[in-house]
């Protein structure tokens, strides 16, 4: 710890005062350098447009005409879709940059960067505590703090966190994990010192408000107890008090029990994950975990070897460790993963600041790495991991051994110019979407959403021949892929090119591939568009044909949900053909198979503008017999949905519907003016079912 002061009758003297300032401003100085300088590489980046999942969470601004008053502020908040908590806080901070849909990109941007900085300023501010309980003197601890955190603020991996809109979620869970374990810190030094009232108070509002605020960012600051219990074990464990009967028994119940309570919870729910895999994903949940251990080494590569560019958020082509010992990789990254936190814990009391580093990066993927069935891989999962990373190497270059000072300082100096210079590159690349697409492409070859994007974004550019041939050799990597084969069949149609073989491809990929019907979902206009463009070999018939195999995927039939979403575009299909009274049985059917009442909304109002209001009226009324389905689910979508049933929200735009098409059916049942309707239903653009 801090030697004490030299004190006189008058207390510590001022020559003491002003050295002790002096000890901390300069690298408190060089922190905010690093921070504007953070900030002056980022701006470019700032530049770019809205990404992929960013058009899936962020059109909720607009989907009830604005956040405009308390009713539809409750709503927006809880119609997340990113997770079982809809991340309303996360939700909230949009509202920050935008409160209507469409918006520009640019605020949004600006703003993440902003939380960046942020928690820039929180990590230094935590490695201060923390290298003070370890027993540095406050000048070291100061350096220290500065040296790992501008490493950290400076790391090329974070550009697409930071400049990925939606990713505004895992920036926020870091910030308020960051907040709650520096009061859990504040407060644990305040313990040691005999403040035990105070301390404690501290420590639990650290740990209890931050991991509310964190998990309602992102699911995985219900991590911050984890966090916590690992920094109390390798860091505050050696100091006074830690054996106090109070503290154990406070630890018990904000340390011990969460961290429980969560791996209890994974636990429980392992059916359902292995389940979810099984039907959703193309690995199962046991190749998962073989192929996680190699990816946390692939992840820790990107961290100490940086490289000008990445693949990006593009990752579906990472091999799956199918077996023990396919690739070779796997038995050597499964074994160490296990032995490395054996070893981290056993010796946290002689190397503490390693220790920490391992077992936070470690615990930090213990939800999204693990058994819990999301995507493999996504660079943005080291965000909070990789927070800590860098203290062992900040503590090294701060040691008091004048013989090797020079070579720390060079050391230190080279990393940070390095890592400028790679995120300066790689954010401005974000500043250009057209050259960004190609370089993904080139630095992953095996994803076929990236090769995909790449055919898209030459078609965006006006190489149409080049697109349509770029995605005949995409097509032939990847022959049984939905994403690729319906775009093959787009691109072949503007080129001219299209043959039967490429239409047979497209419906033998959708009987096959899990995501095929939020794939046609969202090609439905783009198809239906071809249907009239690319006949012979691609017309309504065949169009027929395309959607109709939907319903025989078995792996999308085996849920429920999925069987709604064959049936409805089924129904969709019909009506564009002119076959109105097979749509309204598809579309009856589907709602047969799991009620929605936003899906009927959307069903009577395309019926209603396809010159058969009094279709559309039987299926209301057909459903109206019908009682809403029970919401006895846990995520925020359940509550969502039940607000708006609470709120009469569906009974209110039904009676408004039924109104308009009573009229429409009295007044206008061979009227070719069905434009009213568009006009009056803008708002069910983005799916509430």
């Amino acid at each position: 710890m801090a030697k004490d002061p030299p004190r006189s009758a008058a207390g510590p003297s001022v020559s003491y005062h002003l050295k002790n300032f002096s000890n901390t401003a300069l690298p408190g100085a060089a922190l905010w350098i690093t921070l504007t300088l953070t900030w002056f590489f980022y701006a470019s980046g700032a530049n770019g447009s809205f990404l992929f999942d960013d058009y899936a969470n962020l059109p909720a601004i607009g989907a009830y005409g604005g956040v405009t008053d308390l009713h539809s502020l409750i709503a927006y908040l809880t119609d997340g879709i990113a997770g079982p908590t809809g991340r309303p806080i996360a939700l909230a901070s949009f509202l920050i940059d935008a409160q209507n849909w469409p918006a520009p990109a640019h605020p949004f941007k600006q703003t993440n960067i902003l939380i960046h900085l942020l928690n820039g300023i929180l990590l230094a501010w935590l490695l201060i505590k923390l290298s003070k309980a370890l027993g540095h003197q406050d000048q070291r601890a100061s350096w220290i703090a500065f040296i790992a955190a501008s490493l950290w603020l400076l790391h090329p991996l974070w550009v697409s966190t930071t400049l990925y809109v939606v990713q505004r979620m895992a920036l926020l869970a870091t910030f308020f994990t960051f907040a709650g374990l520096l009061l859990y810190a504040c407060g644990r030094l305040a313990y040691a010192r005999g403040a035990r009232i105070s301390g404690i108070i501290t420590m639990s509002a650290g740990v209890l408000a931050g991991t509310c605020l964190a998990t309602l960012s992102k699911e995985n600051g219900v991590l911050l107890p984890l966090f916590a219990f690992i920094l109390e074990s390798t860091i505050f464990q050696r100091l006074p008090l830690s054996k106090n009967r109070t503290f154990k028994i406070w630890k018990a119940l904000f340390l011990w029990t969460p961290c429980i309570l969560v791996i209890s919870y994974l636990l429980l729910r392992l059916p359902e994950f292995a389940e979810t895999a099984a039907n959703n994903r193309p690995f199962t949940l046991g190749e998962r975990l073989l192929t996680e251990s190699r990816i946390i080494f692939e992840y820790t590569r990107l961290l100490v070897t940086p490289s000008l560019y990445t693949s990006g958020p593009f990752q579906d082509g990472y091999t799956i460790s199918h077996d023990f010992f396919s690739p070779w990789t796997t038995p050597l990254a499964t074994i160490s993963v296990i032995v490395l936190p054996i070893f981290a814990w056993a010796f946290r009391r002689r190397t503490p600041g390693i220790s920490t580093a391992i077992l936070f990066f470690l615990g930090g993927h213990l939800l999204e790495s693990t058994i819990v069935p999301l995507e493999l891989y996504f660079e943005h999962r080291n965000y909070l991991p990789a927070a800590l990373l860098a203290f062992p190497v900040a503590i090294w270059a701060t040691a008091p051994n004048a013989r090797t000072l020079l070579l720390r300082i060079s050391t230190i100096s080279l990393l940070l110019v390095t890592l400028s210079t790679l995120l300066t590159f790689r954010a401005d690349l974000w500043a250009h979407p057209h050259e960004q697409a190609l370089v993904w492409a080139r630095e992953n070859p095996d994803s076929a959403r990236s090769q995909v994007y790449a055919a898209m974004t030459l078609r965006a550019l006006g190489n149409t021949s080049e697109s349509a041939e770029y995605m005949r050799h995409v097509a032939q990597r990847f022959p049984e892929n939905a994403m690729v084969a319906l775009n093959r069949l787009a691109r072949s149609c503007e080129a001219n090119t299209t043959t039967n073989e490429d239409v047979a491809r497209a419906i033998n990929a959708l009987k096959n591939d899990r995501a095929a019907a939020n794939l046609v979902t969202r090609m439905f206009s783009r198809l239906s568009t071809l249907s009239r463009d690319c006949q012979p070999y691609f017309g309504p018939s065949e169009l027929d044909k395309l959607i109709s195999s939907l319903l025989k995927n078995k792996t999308l039939t085996k849920t429920t949900s999925g069987k709604q979403s064959a049936l409805n575009l089924y129904g969709r299909i019909k009506l564009y053909m002119g076959d109105q009274k097979s749509a309204y049985n598809y579309f009856r059917k589907a709602l047969h198979a799991r009620p929605e009442p936003g899906l009927l909304l959307r069903q009577a109002a395309l019926l209603g503008t396809d010159k058969r209001p009094c279709l559309a009226l039987s299926l209301i009324s057909d459903y109206k017999g019908r009682k809403h389905p029970s919401r006895s689910g846990a995520s925020m979508r359940d509550l969502h949905k039940t607000w708006l049933l609470y709120t009469g929200y569906y009974e209110h735009e039904l009676d408004r519907i039924k109104s308009l098409l009573h009229k429409e059916c009295r007044a206008r049942r061979n009227t070719n003016d069905t434009s009213f309707l568009r006009d009056f239903y803008p708002h069910y653009s983005r799916p509430i079912s």
